[in-house]
Order: C-alpha cells, then sequence, then structure tokens
C-alpha cells in the first residue's frame, strides 16, 4: 500500500473530461461473480417484514448423489430468545479507517478451490497460504463467496455440498472438511473480519447447470439463458434463503453477510423472465418492475433485520449504475446499463431508508469512460451516502489491469493504484474491495 503514495502527481491525470457520457458499457462483465456492530448493542427480533463469469467456467459431472432432505422452514420463531452477542475476533475501526477487502469467489472455480476432490490437509493448506496473502497485502476483509450456485462451503440443512469440493453436488469434502469454519479461523487469528457472501438466487449456471435444489423444488426455479434462478416472486423462495442465512449466523462466527449483483438476472428490454404465474399469484396489483423490486427489497429488508439482530453487518455490492440521470434527474451523469432496471435492484432506495449497513457499488470503469466515467460514478455514491448512515466501499475491478487485449486503457498508468488512492483520500468513502484474489496475486506479488 506504501507504493500507491507515490503515484499521487498521477492524480493530475484523472481530470478527463468525464461529460457526455449512451446500454450496458459494452466492457462490463457482472462482478461473479464493515462492519459488525459495538457489542453492547442489542436489536430486536426481526419482524416478519418492516415494510456471467469473466473467465470459461470449469465443468461440472452429473448429479448422481441423492438429493438432501430440507427441514421445515420455521424462521425465525418470535419466542426464540435473543442470540447471546459474543465479543468479534477482531475489532471495529471507527468510520474514519479504511476497509481493504478482497473478494474470494468459488463460483467456476476461479480463486477457491485449487482443484476438485482436495484432501481437508490440501484445502486448509490452500486456506491458510490465501490468508497468510491477504494479511501481507494489508488486507482487513475477506468476502469468501460461501454459496455461489444454491450450494454451499459448509454443512447445511438447506443446501447441498458445493460440487467444487468433491467434484459432485451434495457430497461432502474429505473429512467433512468445513471450509466455512477454517475460513473464519484463518481470517480472525490474523486480524482479518470474514464476510459470508452469499448468491440468493442462482441455482446453476452453464456449461452444466445441475442443482439439487431445483430438482427438489421445480416450482420455485425460472430457466433463464439456460441458467437456473429462485423465483424472486415466489413467498417460498424467500422462506429458503433466509433460512440458509439465519443458519449461516447461528452457526458460525462470521463478521457480516454480503450480497453482489446477482438478484434478477440482466433482462433486458425485450427479454422475457417467466416469472408470470408468480406475478398473477402475488403481484397484487402492483405494476410488473415494481413487483420485482419490492421482492428484492423485501429479500434485503429481512436480511438486514436477520443480520443485525445476530449482532452482525449486512451490505450489497451492486452494479454501479442505479439510473442514468437522462432516465431519473436523480441517476448519474452516466449512459449505461441501470440495475433499476436490469436487475431490479432499487439501490438508492436501500440507501436512503438504512436497509444495508454498507453499500459497494462495482465501478468496473476507468477514468474518462465514455459511458460510465469512474469519476463520475464515484462523485454520485459519494453524494447519495454522505449524509446517511450507510458507509461506502468501492468495488475495484483488479482483472482489468491484466487484460491488455479488452481493456487498453487500464494499461496507461497504475489505474489501480489510482483508484485506489483517490478512494482512500476521499473523506467521505470508507474503503475499497477488489475483484477478485486471483489478480491480487498478480498485482501485489
Amino acid at each position: 500500500m506504501k507504493k500507491l503514495l507515490t503515484l499521487s502527481l498521477a492524480l493530475l491525470l484523472l481530470l478527463a473530461a468525464c461529460t457526455n457520457i449512451t446500454t450496458l458499457p459494452s466492457d462490463t462483465p457482472p462482478h461473479d461473480d464493515t462492519l459488525r456492530p459495538p457489542t453492547t448493542m442489542t436489536f430486536p427480533r426481526p419482524p416478519d417484514d418492516t415494510s456471467p463469469a469473466t473467465e470459461p467456467p470449469a465443468t461440472e459431472p452429473p448429479i448422481t448423489s441423492p438429493p438432501i432432505t430440507q427441514p421445515p422452514v420455521t424462521h425465525p420463531p418470535e419466542t426464540t430468545p435473543p442470540r447471546p452477542q459474543t465479543p468479534p475476533s477482531s475489532p471495529t475501526p471507527p468510520r474514519s479507517d479504511f476497509m481493504r477487502g478482497v473478494w474470494v469467489t468459488t463460483a467456476w472455480d476461479l480463486d477457491f478451490p485449487a482443484r476438485r476432490r482436495m484432501t481437508a490437509a490440501e484445502l486448509q493448506a490452500q486456506i491458510d497460504q490465501m490468508a497468510d496473502n491477504m494479511a501481507r497485502w494489508e488486507i482487513t476483509d475477506i468476502f469468501f463467496q460461501v454459496r455461489p450456485m444454491g450450494d454451499a462451503f459448509y454443512p447445511s440443512a438447506y443446501f447441498p455440498w458445493s460440487a467444487a469440493l468433491s467434484g459432485t453436488q451434495g457430497v461432502a469434502p474429505d473429512g467433512n472438511f468445513d471450509v466455512l469454519q477454517a475460513w473464519i479461523t484463518a481470517a480472525h487469528s490474523r486480524g482479518m473480519r470474514l464476510h459470508a457472501w452469499v448468491n440468493p438466487y442462482r441455482l446453476g449456471a452453464p456449461p452444466n447447470a445441475n442443482s439439487i435444489i431445483a430438482t427438489q423444488n421445480p416450482d420455485l426455479v425460472v430457466t433463464h439463458r439456460n441458467a437456473l434462478y429462485l423465483c424472486p416472486g415466489n413467498p417460498a423462495s424467500l422462506d429458503l434463503i433466509l433460512s440458509g442465512i439465519e443458519e449461516i449466523l447461528l452457526n458460525y462466527n462470521v463478521d457480516g453477510i454480503h450480497f453482489d449483483d446477482r438478484f434478477y438476472p440482466l433482462i433486458n428490454a425485450g427479454d422475457t423472465f417467466n416469472d408470470q404465474r408468480s406475478f398473477e399469484r402475488y403481484g397484487n396489483g402492483m405494476e410488473l418492475g415494481d413487483w420485482r423490486r419490492e421482492n428484492i427489497n423485501k429479500l434485503i429488508r429481512r436480511t438486514h433485520a436477520l443480520s443485525r439482530y445476530h449482532g452482525v453487518t449486512f451490505g450489497v455490492s451492486p452494479f454501479a449504475i442505479w439510473q442514468n440521470s437522462s432516465s431519473d434527474p436523480r441517476g448519474s451523469n452516466t449512459s449505461g446499463g441501470e440495475s433499476y432496471n436490469m436487475m431490479f435492484a432499487d439501490t438508492l432506495r436501500w440507501v436512503q431508508n438504512g436497509y444495508i449497513d454498507y453499500i459497494a457499488p462495482q465501478i468496473y470503469w476507468h477514468s474518462g469512460h465514455p459511458q460510465a466515467c469512474w469519476d463520475a460514478v464515484l462523485d454520485w455514491w459519494v453524494q447519495i451516502t454522505r449524509d446517511t448512515s450507510v458507509y461506502l466501499y468501492i468495488g475495484i475491478a483488479v482483472y482489468r489491469q491484466f487484460d491488455a487485449n479488452r481493456f487498453p486503457q487500464w494499461q496507461q498508468g497504475n489505474t489501480l493504484a489510482m483508484q485506489e488512492y483517490e478512494t482512500r483520500n476521499n473523506p467521505n468513502a470508507d474503503g475499497v474491495i477488489f475483484f477478485r484474489y486471483e489478480h491480487m496475486v498478480m498485482w501485489m506479488d
């Protein structure tokens, strides 16, 4: 990190024009994929409700294991006594402290594990090596993807073991090795926080969209572009997701629950997402887009309530454009795709209403980008979070610095260092999260 200070003169290069910026920026693949409240805080029981990967996916074998048996969904019973608050394994820094995080991606076998069918000792050795590296890089927070495809990197009563571990979904790794617990221990023992990164709706994606959950619950599943998703508009989907999240919070000393940008899949104009049956049954006379957004709002509100009750934080890393100013005057000076209309994620509402503890927009563009200038998008997020209780972390695309053919602009100077430097020196920004671990190795080592 100290090397960043030598780049201060390069800040003058960031005065590139950020106007005239008209479709989702063509170089923007989806990201695929904090803080624990003081232990003296107590939270009431949450009410029922308060109002494509960028690399080739790995091939999964057909599912041959027996299906798991899910217990009845009963979360959270109103009579359950509050969970005793336990001290966090690492102290929570004040708001002025700068959070420096890394996403560790398990979808499509990207960052972890190194290969399938590793022994428990091999898995532990890789976790220790990765944690050692991140501690050396002065990382404060690890965002570990615990449920990438409707499967789990921990023993679960609701979701099957991930195929990335044993090679077959639903089959435990060697020695029933508890990967999540190993990551928590590795992070905390080195003074870092560990956030459980959950993909709530995705069950499977090409090339082999196998899913035990989809097989067991066909009425909850929507197929879109050969990928499988829990239908966000079906209340039973929400029950299953929340049960899985509370299972993590009850059984593991994680420091937070984390979602990325994947809610509804990218739905462009003319696309059809086959949720009509749920809409007809549960739409309550709402317009389709508003109903979809409220489905996601409900997930966000209730996950936040669960997280606060269990004494951890909850945040989201969304696609960085809420709406363009041409669509809504409150929007950003951009002309790209909009999370509000493509993923039905009303991120502005989440910030303004305190549905989340932090937001980490994926500002995966360079300064001067014609549709989404990095400086303009950063300024917009600073403005909307400035007078709120929501922390602002900036998602940074490390991989672009190492793909000169696709992202030549990122080769002009040290874009990564400059983006972190600008964020660090903005008094209204609270940290950065780097996507992703493998590319951090290329950058830092």
